[in-house]
C-alpha cells in the first residue's frame, strides 16, 4: 500500500519552501523597486538603442545624451514615480538618484514610439501637423526637407536614425510608422526582461540563502521532524492543504502568484512586456511587497515548523551538515513561489485520491 507517511513529509517540505519562496520574493521585489533595479536595466538598453555600435568615449557620450533627452520629454519623465503604500516611498527618488536608476520602470510601446517621433521629427512650428513625409526626410539624408520644415536643432545619432528608418521603410503613413516601431519596442522588451529575469534569479538566489541562514531553515532536520512526529506532520499538512485550498479554490491561485512571484524575480513566471502595462497605473496597481512579506512572514511563524536556532549543533559534522541543509533550502526557494504552488496542489491532489478511508467511511 501507498506509504502516506512520505507523500506527508513531501507535503510539509514543499509547504516550508513554499512560504520561504513567497517571503524571498517580496524581499526581492523590495530590493528591486529601492534600487531601481528594473529601470536601470531599461535606461541600459535605451542607451544601446541610440548608438549600438558606440566605441569611442565621444560616441558614447553622445548615446548617453540623448537616452538623457528621451527620459527629459515630458511624456516619459512623468512616469517616475513610486508606487504608494510604500514605508520608505519618501526615499526611494533619493536612493535611485544617486544611483543614477531615477527613471521609470515600464513604458508603453504606444508611449515609446512617440517619444521616439518626438525626438526624430523636424521642428514644423504652429503652422501645420506633423506628417510622416516631415519624419522621413529628417531621418533619410537623401531625403530633402518639406516646405515648412526645418532640420532639427540635433540630429539623431546615425544608429538611431538607421533604425527608425528600417522600421517605417514599409509604413504608408505616420499611423503605420507608428504601429512598426511600438511592434519593435515590444519585441525588444521581450528580449531585456530575459535579461531582467536572469539577474533577478541570481538577487532571489542569495535571497533564499542568506533568508535559511538568518532563520536556520535546515531542510534536512525539517524533514526529519515531520518523519518522526506525527502531530507535527498532521499539523504541517493540515496548513498546506488549507493554503492549496485558499489559493486554488477558484482556478486562479497559480496564475495570480505567477504574475506576482514574476515581478519579484524568479524568472519561473512571465515576462511584463512594456505595452502590456498602463505606466502610471504599473506602480500603483501592483501587490505591495511589504504588506505580503509581513503576511508571508506571520504565517511561517504561526506553523509548528522546527526553525531557529534553539538547539544549534556543536560538532564539525553536524555544523557540515546544517550547512548543506541552508543551502539546499536556498536553492529550493529560488525556484520561486509558482513553482511550489504547482508541486503543493498536486501533492496534495494525490493525497486525496490516496488517502485511506475512515472506519466510518468503510461501514457506509
Amino acid at each position: 500500500m501507498f506509504d502516506l507517511t512520505i507523500l506527508e513529509v513531501a507535503i510539509g517540505m514543499v509547504f516550508v519552501y513554499l512560504l520561504l519562496s513567497l517571503v524571498a520574493s517580496g524581499i526581492s521585489e523590495i530590493v528591486a523597486q529601492t534600487l531601481g533595479l528594473r529601470s536601470a536595466n531599461l535606461s541600459k538598453w535605451i542607451i544601446q538603442m541610440f548608438d549600438s555600435k558606440a566605441k569611442s568615449d565621444e560616441e558614447k557620450k553622445k548615446a548617453a545624451e540623448w537616452a538623457e533627452k528621451f527620459y527629459g520629454l515630458g511624456r516619459i519623465k512623468s512616469l517616475t514615480a513610486p508606487g504608494p503604500g510604500n514605508p520608505i516611498s519618501w526615499l526611494i527618488p533619493l536612493l535611485r538618484r544617486v544611483g543614477g536608476t531615477n527613471k521609470p520602470s515600464y513604458i508603453k510601446a504606444s508611449t515609446f514610439a512617440s517619444a521616439m517621433i518626438d525626438l526624430a521629427a523636424p521642428p514644423t512650428g504652429n503652422s501645420r501637423s506633423l506628417t510622416f513625409a516631415d519624419m522621413k526626410s529628417s531621418l533619410d539624408p537623401a531625403m530633402p526637407p518639406p516646405a515648412g520644415t526645418s532640420a532639427p536643432a540635433d540630429e539623431l545619432p546615425d544608429e538611431a536614425k538607421k533604425l527608425l528608418l528600417s522600421l517605417i521603410s514599409d509604413a504608408g503613413d505616420l499611423d503605420e510608422a507608428r504601429k512598426s516601431i511600438e511592434q519593435w519596442f515590444d519585441d525588444a522588451m521581450e528580449r531585456v526582461s530575459g535579461s531582467y529575469k536572469r539577474q533577478a534569479q541570481l538577487i532571489l538566489l542569495g535571497i533564499g540563502v542568506a533568508l535559511a541562514l538568518v532563520v536556520n531553515v535546515n531542510s534536512f532536520e525539517i524533514a526529519g521532524s515531520l518523519w518522526r512526529d506525527d502531530t507535527l506532520r498532521a499539523s504541517v499538512v493540515v496548513a498546506a492543504e488549507e493554503r492549496a485550498a485558499s489559493e486554488f479554490g477558484d482556478g486562479s491561485g497559480s496564475a495570480d502568484m505567477e504574475t506576482s512571484d514574476a515581478e519579484a524575480s524568479s524568472g519561473q513566471a512571465t515576462a511584463v512586456s512594456a505595452s502590456q502595462v498602463e505606466e502610471t497605473d504599473a506602480e500603483n496597481d501592483k501587490p505591495n511587497p511589504y504588506e505580503d512579506v509581513a503576511d508571508d512572514i506571520a504565517s511561517l511563524n504561526a506553523s509548528d515548523i522546527p526553525i531557529g536556532w534553539d538547539d544549534p549543533p556543536n560538532s564539525a559534522t553536524g555544523i557540515f551538515a546544517m550547512l548543506v541543509g541552508i543551502a539546499f533550502t536556498g536553492l529550493a526557494v529560488s525556484l520561486g513561489a509558482p513553482f511550489w504552488f504547482d508541486a503543493l496542489n498536486k501533492l496534495v491532489n494525490v493525497r486525496g485520491s490516496v488517502k485511506p478511508k475512515t472506519s466510518k467511511e468503510e461501514g457506509a
